[in-house]
């Protein structure tokens, strides 16, 4: 969900450069979520935090570290 909230209209207009080394995490962190979600749920959860507000998106995240 917050990745596909970067694509969304909350955090469409901040630029999000990254890394080599960290663009490779978030792929690895991608391809793991999709393995244990699989593609339609995570397509699924793409779309919804492409929906969400910034308020939506700080309180997932930090309900999601929370929950770490």
């Amino acid at each position: 969900m917050i990745d596909g909230a970067r694509h969304g209209p909350a955090l469409v207009h901040i630029p999000l450069t990254y890394s080599a080394i960290h663009q490779h995490r978030i792929d690895a962190a991608r391809e793991q979520v999709a393995t244990n979600l699989g593609p339609d749920e995570l397509a699924n959860a793409g779309r919804r935090g492409a929906t969400m507000t910034y308020d939506e998106i700080i309180a997932h995240t930090l309900d999601q570290l929370a929950e770490q």
